[in-house]
């Protein structure tokens, strides 16, 4: 079983991939410069939700990204390398893939409004993308800690 270890120096990522004799295998500096991430958020309409993931957003580590906010019905936010796309009453499916089409992201990183990147939430899952394997990664789906019984309950039996 191998196991990857991330750090995070001078505007780089560093990959080491440790085999199961706790030698190093692999090595790669990538600069974080080769990746820009578009960051898609899907919504109805304006709420409490969004402003607290987009300031857990720009807390985040990785700062190589745009956002793309897809509500049904114009918005007005002021927030850095940020567009907003209203789309109408559409899927949140629907919103995605417009959010997909203007992009100018390498990488697309998708996340609903009610959700909470970690800080090092790109900075851990783009290292991954150096196996031309990989096509798609995802994660588990959190629960913030400040929301009610019932949210916590459909979060949990959801992930």
């Amino acid at each position: 079983m191998n196991t990857v270890k991330y750090n995070n120096n001078d505007n780089n990522i560093r990959d080491h991939i440790i085999n199961n004799n706790g030698n190093i295998s692999e090595s790669k500096i990538l600069s974080a410069c080769y990746y820009f991430v578009s960051i898609i958020i899907p919504l109805q309409d304006m709420n409490d939700y969004l402003l607290e993931t987009l300031d857990y957003t720009f807390k985040m580590d990785f700062k190589n990204f745009e956002v793309i906010i897809l509500p049904d019905s114009k918005l007005e936010l002021n927030y850095p390398n940020t567009t907003i796309i209203p789309t109408g009453k559409i899927s949140p499916a629907k919103k995605r893939d417009i959010g997909a089409k203007y992009s100018k992201g390498n990488i697309l990183a998708f996340i609903d409004d009610d959700a909470y990147p970690d800080k090092m939430w790109l900075t851990n899952a783009l290292p991954y993308f150096n196996d031309e394997n990989v096509g798609a990664i995802g994660g588990p789906a959190i629960t913030p800690k400040n929301d009610g019984f019932w949210q916590k309950v459909s979060g949990g039996s959801i992930s």
